[in-house]
């Protein structure tokens, strides 16, 4: 019993001795090791510091793409590389310089090769080239040369070019949107940028991802209202009118009278936003949301609806023009004939000032001045496009008879190509007012009944003498369907006047006459007088009928109307000009 007692004892002594001993040669190995990487190895370790290094480094994502309506895009964000070099690193290889010389988009000869890393020599970063795109930089990834480097970096594109470019609008170096919609959805299409921890060797190339902290996001897609088959016609159309009527400049809109959605906006002079120097271009503004101007007779159609709404006049009631002019506090309101007795449809046919300045004195003034309202004159139509105007309609109490009179002709009030296209949309679609959508829309919009479907329907009627033999709309006219609008030409406002020489010429209409589906609105901006189509029904009207026609086809709305008319050819043979044009 004792012997068994003893020798217990001493086995526990044992492995006392033997823990001790294990533990005493694993601290003299640990001891070993610091003294080692302390004082023998600390050359090795400071080289492998400096040759690599945790860093923190941010990652990307790409921006929200926009399309089109039918889902083509319109601006899309890709990846784009910058080539870097470090010259101090670079100068020790100079036997891998051929190598780089073989690369066709950098443009190097070995002597400017030599030149650039000599002036730089002090330099551990210098863009060589930049915006490539993925397929330009396989070659020089595979080369794997020291002291070179890519940086990716994301652009956005623009595939219809100058055809979007004023309402799309265009990102900076950094990518964000800077106008036009890529500007008003910024915070919506931005991506969110994310950070990681990576090892990197000295020149900068990540060895090993050791962890994300923040997470990259993409920017979300936005889908407009935009059709780009018909902002391309429309562009089109445009750019030859102004062409040929020697216009300064012009601006069209395509508006879904049934749902208020902008189908086509298109100004023209454009820019082009894959180019970066010309976006400080003059052209960079879409005219037709931003640009304001005295419309001219489009006006008289709003006066005779507010007249019909009033309750004072009826489709049949007849206007006194006789003489031709009458003056109001010693200023001459006149018509180009003496037209005598008129009902509101020739008043419009004929385009009377004579006949709508004495419906719009004989009215109320509340009422003529709130229904100008209730269709949106002096409202910005896109509050949240950059730079959109809400033209100007001055407050009633400063609206003398004969600033009343001249309103209802055009003049005293300015407005937007895109304003005019959302009234007369309430004309079209029987008397309803929508909100205008730059997005595509997705449920029936709430509108605002601004007349009665009879009062919409007569008006509808009226606008269709218009384009008669005899009216100032005739080459508005197209193949297969009837179109009812009307002109409008005004002088161009100047510093103390107007300037005699230059003109508005203006179209608004609506096709098929029975159902319309669309209203367009043609401005043609600073026309000549010594040009015999200074005219809105010769400069803007053609321009208004190519687009409408096709946009009808484009849509598959069936044909209404098959008569011809030698109008309709003669107005058919001048649109063949434009369409050899375009």
């Amino acid at each position: 019993m004792l012997r068994r007692k003893e020798n217990c004892q001493f086995t526990n002594k044992a492995r006392i001795v033997w823990v001790f001993i294990v533990v005493a040669l694993l601290s003299l190995g640990i001891l070993a090791r610091v003294v080692y990487l302390g004082f023998y190895n600390h050359q090795r370790l400071l080289t492998y510091s400096k040759n690599e290094s945790i860093r923190y480094q941010n990652t990307f994502a790409s921006r929200g793409i926009i399309y089109d309506r039918n889902g083509v895009p319109l601006a899309v964000s890709t990846p784009v590389y910058n080539v870097v070099f470090n010259p101090k690193e670079l100068l020790k290889h100079s036997d891998l310089w051929k190598y780089l010389i073989a690369v066709d988009y950098l443009h190097l000869s070995r002597q400017s090769l030599i030149n650039l890393l000599n002036k730089h020599s002090h330099s551990q970063f210098l863009y060589v080239k930049k915006n490539l795109i993925p397929s330009q930089i396989k070659a020089l990834q595979n080369l794997n040369i020291p002291g070179v480097d890519l940086e990716v970096n994301w652009k956005t594109f623009y595939p219809l070019g100058a055809m979007t470019a004023q309402l799309v609008g265009f990102t900076d170096a950094h990518n964000a949107g800077q106008s036009g919609l890529e500007m008003a959805y910024e915070n919506y299409l931005n991506p969110m940028y994310g950070k990681r921890k990576v090892i990197q060797d000295a020149q900068r190339h990540t060895v090993t991802v050791l962890s994300g902290l923040v997470m990259a996001k993409s920017g979300k897609d936005i889908q407009l209202s935009i059709d780009s088959r018909m902002q391309f016609l429309a562009y089109l159309a445009l750019k030859d009118g102004v062409e040929l009527s020697d216009a300064e400049s012009g601006s069209v809109v395509v508006l879904d009278v049934n749902t208020g959605e902008v189908l086509a906006a298109a100004s023209y002079p454009s820019f082009n936003p894959n180019i970066v120097g010309e976006h400080n271009s003059r052209h960079t503004q879409n005219t037709a949301l931003t640009g304001s101007f005295e419309p001219g007779s489009v006006m008289k159609p709003l006066i005779v609806a507010a007249a019909l709404k009033s309750g004072t006049y009826t489709k049949d009631s007849i206007v006194n023009t006789s003489p031709g002019w009458y003056f109001i506090h010693g200023h001459k309101v006149k018509d180009e004939h003496n037209y005598g007795k008129l009902d509101l449809a020739h008043i419009l046919a004929k385009s009377s000032n004579v006949g709508a300045s004495r419906i719009a004195l004989s009215l109320k003034r509340n009422e003529l001045y709130d229904f100008l309202n209730s269709v949106g004159l002096g409202e910005n139509p896109t509050p949240d496009f950059p730079a959109g105007s809400a033209g100007y309609l001055p407050l009633l109490q400063k609206l003398d008879r004969f600033s009343l009179a001249t309103l209802s002709f055009g003049y005293s009030l300015t407005v937007t190509t895109l304003q005019l296209a959302r009234a007369y949309s309430a004309i079209a679609n029987g008397g309803v007012l929508y909100p205008i959508s730059l997005l595509r829309v997705t449920h029936q919009p709430k509108g605002v009944r601004v007349l009665s479907e009879n009062t919409a329907a007569d008006l509808r009627s009226m606008l269709r003498t218009v384009m008669k033999v005899g009216g100032t709309g005739m080459l508005a006219n197209i193949v297969g369907y009837k179109v009812a609008g009307k002109t409008g030409t005004s002088y161009k406002a100047s510093k103390g006047g107007f300037n005699k020489k230059l003109f508005n010429g203006v179209f608004v209409g609506m096709a098929p006459l029975n159902n319309p589906k669309l209203v367009i609105a043609v401005h043609m901006n600073n026309i000549h007088k010594d040009k015999i189509n200074f005219y809105g029904g010769i400069a803007a009207a053609p321009v208004f009928s190519l687009i409408m026609e096709n946009s009808l086809r484009l849509l598959d709305v069936p044909f209404t109307n098959m008569h011809i008319n030698k109008l309709m050819l003669s107005n058919q043979k001048y649109l063949k000009r434009l369409v050899a044009r375009i």
